[in-house]
C-alpha cells in the first residue's frame, strides 16, 4: 500500500517537477490532462506553489502554469517575429522557418479554447507577416533562378549580363547583386575589348597583305 501511494505521489508530482525543468509544455499538458480526468489534487513536487511536496489544487496549479507557459511562449513568438522582420529582404526562407515555427507554437493541440483565443491576435500577426514573407520568397526564389542561370560555366557576359538585371529587378535586395553585376559589366568590358582588339589586328593584317 505504501508502494502504491508513494506511486501515485510522485505521478501526481511529475507536472510540478516538469514545471521547475522548465518544460512549461509537458507541465501544462499533464495539468490539463489532469483537470480533464476530474484528479482534484497534485502533488507540488518542485515547489510551484510554495512549499515542496505539497498537496495543491490542481485548478490552482494549472493557472499558475498556464500563465507561465503563456508568457514564455508570446515571448518566444516575439523573437521570431523580429528574426523574421530583420531578414526577411536578404533571407526570405529563415524567415519563412522562424514564422511557422511560432504559427505552430500558437495552434498547438494542447492549448485550451480559452487559451486558443488568448493567443489569437498573436497569431493573426504571425501569419500576415507570413504572408507578406511568402510573397517575398515567390520573388526571390524567380531572381535565384536566374542568378543560378547567369553563373553557370560557359555563359557569355552580355546573357549573364542581362540574366542578373532580370534578377535585380524582381529582387532588388537579392544578396550580393550588386557584386555580381559589377563583375558582369567588367566581363563584358574585357569581351568588347577583347573583340576589337582583335579587329585592329585583323585588319593590319589584311592591310599588310595589300
Amino acid at each position: 500500500v505504501l508502494d502504491l501511494l508513494s506511486s501515485t505521489r510522485e505521478r501526481l508530482g511529475v507536472a510540478s517537477t516538469k514545471q521547475v525543468e522548465g518544460d512549461f509544455r509537458e507541465s501544462y499538458r499533464l495539468a490539463r490532462e489532469s483537470l480533464d480526468k476530474g484528479i482534484p489534487q497534485l502533488v507540488d513536487a518542485g515547489g510551484v506553489l510554495g512549499p515542496a511536496d505539497a498537496d495543491v489544487a490542481t485548478l490552482d496549479f494549472f493557472k499558475v502554469v498556464s500563465s507561465e507557459f503563456l508568457a514564455a511562449t508570446r515571448k518566444k513568438v516575439e523573437e521570431r517575429l523580429s528574426s523574421a522582420s530583420a531578414t526577411k529582404r536578404g533571407a526570405p526562407e529563415t524567415a519563412q522557418t522562424h514564422l511557422r515555427e511560432a504559427q505552430g507554437w500558437l495552434i498547438d493541440e494542447v492549448w485550451t479554447n480559452d487559451h486558443l483565443q488568448a493567443l489569437r491576435p498573436q497569431l493573426e500577426e504571425v501569419e500576415q507577416e507570413l504572408e507578406e514573407v511568402e510573397r517575398l520568397l515567390q520573388r526571390f526564389q524567380e531572381a535565384r533562378k536566374k542568378v543560378t542561370e547567369a553563373r553557370a560555366v560557359g555563359v557569355v557576359a552580355s546573357e549573364r549580363l542581362r540574366l542578373l538585371n532580370d534578377a535585380q529587378q524582381l529582387y532588388p535586395d537579392y544578396p550580393n547583386i550588386k557584386s555580381y553585376l559589377d563583375d558582369a559589366r567588367d566581363n563584358l568590358a574585357g569581351e568588347l575589348a577583347g573583340a576589337v582588339e582583335a579587329q585592329i589586328v585583323e585588319a593590319r593584317r589584311l592591310t599588310l597583305q595589300e
